[in-house]
């Protein structure tokens, strides 16, 4: 299945938003990020607790967003995705990779190695939080909660390394928000 009829189905309520060309920034130069951009785009939320940029007003970087005179450049310069209340989302452009950065602080954890990846994943939290409903046992949330890990794993293990605990964190607290 296409990426984009992927993220269809498992943001079905959801309206995307794609880039024109002439919106991605000339340094997002990795091409595969600057095509997903302008041809599968974002979806609006997960939940109404991780959002997504708006790609009609195109990107801003972390630096714009956070105002911060100690972040560092290498985060400063990465492109805002998302917010939620644990983090922001950012990409480089220039390798595709996707970062956590937990609020109020200035460290990172690589998310996923690709804005596909990312997506994906986003794409099997949102369908996993279809299956939470308020009569969820807490076996039934961890299993839940440990496959969709191990999936994340399987598909880009170097990022897991680095984000498994942000993304657990996120898991946790979507299902908490449907709970």
């Amino acid at each position: 299945m296409h990426l984009r009829e992927r993220l269809a189905t498992a943001f079905p309520d959801d309206d995307f938003t794609i880039a024109s060309p002439d919106d991605v920034p000339e340094e997002v130069t990795d091409t595969s990020t600057a095509e997903l951009l302008t041809t599968v785009g974002f979806p609006e939320h997960i939940v109404s607790l991780f959002f997504f940029e708006d790609l009609d007003e195109g990107l801003e970087t972390l630096g714009e967003f956070r105002n911060s005179p100690t972040l560092p450049d290498s985060l400063s310069m990465c492109y805002l995705i998302g917010v939620s209340d644990l983090h922001s989302t950012c990409l480089d452009g220039t390798t595709g990779k996707c970062f956590f950065v937990p609020k109020l602080e200035e460290v990172s954890f690589e998310a996923a190695s690709t804005l596909q990846n990312f997506l994906e994943f986003t794409a099997a939290l949102n369908e996993a939080i279809l299956e939470v409903h308020p009569e969820s046992s807490a076996e039934a949330l961890d299993q839940l909660e440990n496959n969709l890990v191990a999936s994340m794993r399987e598909r880009d293990p170097e990022a897991l390394q680095s984000s498994e605990h942000e993304w657990r964190k996120m898991i946790r607290r979507c299902f908490g928000f449907v709970l």
